[in-house]
């Protein structure tokens, strides 16, 4: 998950710039199509109460995908 995050980190600016081009690289395509569903799942609302077994299994869903 730290990689994903610090790729999607790296790609902000050329997102910004309009200069991320789908297809260049694969890694960055991944993290790519796995930002919404990172975004979703680390935006818990507060008042939403996340059992430590279940924020191990959505942490690993993601070191599977990656």
């Amino acid at each position: 998950m730290r990689k994903l995050m610090t790729r999607l980190e790296e790609l902000q600016l050329f997102i910004d710039l309009g200069e991320y081009r789908p297809g260049e690289n694969i890694d960055n395509d991944r993290a790519m199509q796995m930002r919404d569903s990172l975004k979703a799942w680390l935006c818990q609302p507060v008042a939403q109460y996340s059992s430590f077994d279940d924020t191990l299994s959505g942490m690993n869903a993601f070191a599977d995908q990656n």
